[in-house]
């Protein structure tokens, strides 16, 4: 991964510049020509946070991913009833039968997958790390509720492939980039979301594992990692700019909830003493 550390919000624009001549010079370095896909980006308001779903973060284990669609169908009911919405999905056992056929979750149908999205942005912990295809929505979610204790917030972004295709085996973890089709939550959609999944063939079978794992990896032409660390003290440039071109909690969230904390931004922090 390589990192860049700046000390203004004009240098974090220009270093999402500098990103994306890094990639074409691996590509160049290794004389590849396919076109490489598109950047994920991701922002975490502390800098010092791991790259970890929120699954991880609850459960600190590998879970099968068996395991985890038996939590999701046991949500579905409740869900249903008070969101008036019905999510037509597996049952565990053809669920299991598909699980046990793969060996891994490149390219495969994913069931479950618009279901599992609406729970993550509902806040239930998901295997699911949510990127999006704007380094500007991810600017937003850095500098956004950043924790009393990080001096640094950081933008990360991904690229799947430099312009190769992707190499792996079954005993390795792989990180699976799901895409942004998907009937679920509007959230998905105004925050152009994206999500990666990472995923390996333990002893019994297919299980979600930690990203951190093949990002250690530092693969030159696939899963290839950047990271922009600035301090806290370019909130208030980097907020000012994103709400100029309306990326603001009402943009990207469309509650009334989202209203009142865009207007309170506004109002404490964008406005000049």
């Amino acid at each position: 991964m390589k990192t860049y550390s700046v000390d203004t919000w004009t240098e974090v624009k220009d270093s999402l510049k500098s990103i994306e001549q890094d990639r074409l010079d691996i590509a160049s370095e290794f004389e590849l020509s396919l076109r490489p896909p598109s950047f994920l980006y991701r922002g975490q308001s502390n800098s010092d946070w791991d790259l970890a779903t929120t699954l991880e973060r609850v459960v600190r284990r590998p879970v099968l991913i068996t395991e985890y669609y038996r939590h999701v169908l046991i949500t579905r009911p409740q869900v249903e009833a008070f969101s008036d919405t019905r999510w037509e999905l597996m049952d565990l056992k053809e669920y299991t039968e598909w699980a046990e056929s793969r060996s891994d979750l490149e390219w495969a149908e994913y069931p479950g997958y618009e279901y599992m999205i609406y729970l993550r942005h509902h806040g239930f912990p998901s295997p699911l790390l949510d990127w999006t295809r704007s380094p500007y929505v991810a600017a937003y979610f850095a500098y956004t509720n950043i924790p009393n204790n990080a001096e640094n917030v950081a933008i990360y972004c991904y690229s799947e492939t430099i312009g190769v295709g992707k190499s792996w085996s079954a005993s390795e973890p792989l990180i699976t980039v799901k895409g942004p089709y998907a009937r679920s939550h509007k959230r998905h959609f105004l925050q152009q979301c994206a999500y990666t999944v990472c995923s390996k063939l333990g002893d019994h079978g297919l299980e979600y594992t930690s990203h951190e794992e093949v990002f250690a990896l530092e693969n030159k032409t696939q899963n290839v990692l950047w990271k922009i660390i600035a301090p806290r003290s370019t909130a208030q440039d980097a907020l000012r700019d994103l709400d100029s071109m309306n990326v603001n909690a009402l943009s990207l969230m469309g509650s009334e909830d989202a209203l009142i904390q865009t207007l309170g931004i506004r109002e404490y922090l964008l406005k000049d003493a």
